[in-house]
């Protein structure tokens, strides 16, 4: 099911989709470590260049989070928005995750 569910949110992500910005996937299930079972829900965002990437560019930018203008980027002409709501030090993964050179492990 989790597979099925990435595959919809990754080609609906990939074709630009009603939504290009804003793929979601959902899924769930065990993890078995060191004899133990481990339940989990798992959610995960397509978008990472809608929240992080967008996060990480702002913060680079010299915007400080938490500000009106932190919150909102213009892509290709279209101001989405992008309320940071994470701790401060997250601000600085996600620059970090802009600036590395190693591509693909860089978001940027």
């Amino acid at each position: 099911m989790w597979s099925y569910v990435f595959s919809l949110a990754a080609t609906d992500f990939i074709t630009g989709g009603a939504q290009p910005f804003r793929g979601v996937w959902n899924g769930s299930g065990p993890i078995d470590i060191f004899g133990f079972t481990i339940n989990v829900n798992f959610e995960g965002y397509l978008d990472y260049d809608y929240f992080y990437y967008s996060w990480g560019q702002q913060f680079v930018n010299g915007i400080s989070p938490y500000t009106d203008a932190f919150n909102r980027i213009e892509i290709d002409g279209t101001f989405y928005n992008t309320h940071y709501f994470f701790p401060p030090l997250y601000v600085y993964m996600c620059a970090l995750g802009v600036v590395l050179p190693i591509d693909p492990f860089g978001i940027g």
